[in-house]
């Protein structure tokens, strides 16, 4: 019971962590790329400063379909809404550091980027392409963390 409830809790901090670390990025690759598709990393770095900026709206775009429904489904379990469970997790997080990212892998519309903060564990995420568009999958990296 308690290895359960300490791996859901660890789960938890690597997707918060993800978000913000994806939020900041998102900002960057919004404003530069409205008009280009992105690469996975360059999604990726984009969602990380959107994310360090409270920039949930743009947070919410580099998200996939799969994962905002995921994520809402987790708020309203927890009495919030999803625009409230990201702002207190980019409150949260606002000081946290800028991952480094590498080693991204294109399979079809699936991709990987490795991303690493400072005493942290190398975590990959998990990507899709919607509409031509990469996203974050969060919702895969669920399923995966158990």
């Amino acid at each position: 019971m308690k290895i359960k409830l300490y791996v859901k809790r660890r789960a938890h901090e690597i997707i918060v962590f993800a978000l913000v670390a994806a939020l900041s990025l998102l900002t960057v690759a919004f404003t530069s790329a409205c008009n280009k598709s992105l690469s996975p990393t360059d999604t990726l770095k984009a969602y990380y400063d959107a994310a360090k900026k409270k920039d949930i709206d743009t947070v919410k775009k580099y998200l996939s379909s799969a994962s905002l429904q995921k994520m809402g489904d987790i708020a309203k379990a927890q009495g919030k809404t999803l625009d409230q469970m990201f702002q207190e997790g980019a409150n949260r997080d606002v000081q946290m550091p800028t991952p480094e990212f590498s080693n991204e892998k294109i399979d079809g519309d699936n991709a990987t980027v490795d991303i690493k903060a400072p005493n942290q564990p190398t975590i990959t995420m998990q990507m899709v392409k919607e509409d031509g568009i990469w996203k974050l999958a969060i919702d895969k990296m669920m399923k995966s963390a158990g």
